[in-house]
């Protein structure tokens, strides 16, 4: 489990690790991290993470499934932006990540101004294809976003594309319904 894997990155050269579980934190010089909880069918345990730096938090929801816990990490945690498993990745029709409707509801839920679709490429070899599932995508993401949310505004930079958060993010109310996308 998690201590295995903190003996794992000790292996590597990692000097300083910490395993943390959900609501607990690590905090560096002008930085914070925070487990928050996540849903995984096929794990035993699951975490994301909400990351602020510079007063920023960001939530990545990594392979999370839908769940119930995403109003309590706004509460605890306000994030200002969501990167949010898109895929709707399922294995012998057991939904393993999020689907893009559901990812836009956790987005809404979070209270996000900026939502980034992540995990939308997910390719599969032939055998592979047989099991699993993932017909999810950025643009359909966006378009649920849209309906469910419109006040939140959808980013899909290209691959390897950086990403500056403070001019992405736009100001509280410019994304109202009605207001001109960006």
């Amino acid at each position: 489990g998690q201590r295995r894997l903190a003996r794992k990155l000790a292996g590597l050269g990692f000097r300083d690790t910490e395993v943390l579980r959900p609501w607990e934190s690590a905090a560096g010089e002008g930085w914070r991290i925070q487990a928050v909880p996540a849903r995984a069918p096929n794990a035993p345990g699951e975490i994301s993470f909400v990351l602020t730096l510079g007063g920023l938090g960001i939530f990545h929801g990594g392979d999370t499934a839908a769940h119930t816990s995403f109003e309590e990490i706004r509460e605890r945690c306000a994030p200002a932006v969501a990167c949010l498993p898109v895929s709707g990745v399922s294995m012998l029709g057991v939904r393993l990540t999020m689907t893009p409707g559901q990812a836009a509801k956790a987005a809404r839920s979070l209270g996000v101004r900026l939502a980034i679709p992540i995990h939308e490429e997910m390719a599969f070899g032939r055998l592979s294809r047989l099991l699993y599932r993932a017909p999810g995508t950025g643009a359909r993401f966006e378009a649920c976003l849209r309906r469910a949310a419109p006040g939140i505004r959808c980013l899909r930079p290209e691959r390897g594309e950086p990403v500056r958060l403070d001019t992405a993010i736009p100001p509280p109310g410019m994304l109202e319904p009605g207001a001109p996308r960006l």
